[in-house]
């Protein structure tokens, strides 16, 4: 009798553990709780309900919320779909301006002067560093030695020191030595120097020198370029006078800048 109690109770445990028929559905739920679970998602219940999509664990990482994690998402049965493609935004390209600055080594460009009229133009006083590159002189010798230069290398050709038609005035006191050194920079043209009384228009030819030796050597052709010569003198009559190039037309077309020889100066001055 104690036989088949036994026996009875064994068929009942066997008959509890095998499984019920299964439909589609549930199988289908069965499976994508199977590939959650492995991925770390928490599935919820084993029955056919509604599988929960929050994770309690990250995947290496307790405590980490995965469910916001790039790259995965789940749908409503909590099978994982795959990631969204991120949206590539392409900067627009960057249009950079150059600037203008001047190069070092190079002078900027300056508008040419007007050269109408005969009479001088003058200028603003240079500075007194720039002065001193031009003029040098000595009180106690009574001696002045002065650069001047034919050059088109900022206001065009016909230019001394990058100045016409007297836009800048040497004054020496009167019964100063003078001493002028002639250099010609132009490429283009030949020039050369010569100081004459001062009229306007601009005799053509010019006159005699003003004082004697106060020309460089071929004053009508011209120096060509590169090659210098020194003008000494005493400035022993006071007025104004013209230091212009003698070269046949250069004068008249505005190559000339002022001499002032003054009895009251104490000091020469470029201005």
């Amino acid at each position: 009798m104690r036989q088949l109690v036994r026996l009875s109770m064994l068929l009942t445990s066997l008959a509890a553990c095998v499984p019920g028929p299964q439909t589609d559905e549930e199988r289908t739920a069965a499976a994508a709780r199977a590939d959650s679970s492995a991925a770390g998602y928490d599935v919820g219940p084993s029955s056919g309900t509604q599988a929960s999509s929050v994770p309690t664990r990250g995947i290496g990482q307790p405590g980490v919320d995965t469910s916001r994690a790039p790259g995965r998402r789940t749908d409503s049965s909590g099978v994982a779909r795959p990631p969204r493609p991120t949206e590539v935004v392409i900067p627009e390209p960057v249009v950079t301006v150059p600037r203008t600055a001047s190069q070092p080594g190079r002078r900027p460009p300056v508008t040419p002067i007007d050269t109408s009229g005969d009479g001088p133009l003058p200028l603003p006083p240079l500075e007194s560093a720039l002065e001193s590159r031009f003029l040098v002189y000595d009180t106690l010798k009574r001696t002045a030695s002065f650069q001047l230069a034919a050059e088109d290398e900022l206001t065009g050709p016909l230019n001394f020191n990058g100045v016409r038609r007297g836009g800048r005035t040497l004054t020496v006191p009167l019964g100063w030595r003078l001493s002028i050194e002639f250099a010609n920079r132009d490429d283009k043209l030949p020039h050369s120097l010569v100081i004459v009384e001062s009229s306007f228009p601009v005799p053509d030819p010019l006159p005699e020198p003003a004082f004697p030796r106060a020309q460089t050597i071929k004053v009508e052709q011209g120096l060509l370029e590169g090659e210098t010569d020194e003008l000494i003198f005493v400035a022993d009559r006071d007025g104004q006078y013209l230091m212009a190039c003698g070269v046949v037309g250069h004068a008249q077309g505005g190559q000339w800048l002022t001499l002032m020889v003054s009895a009251s100066a104490t000091v020469p001055t470029y201005r």
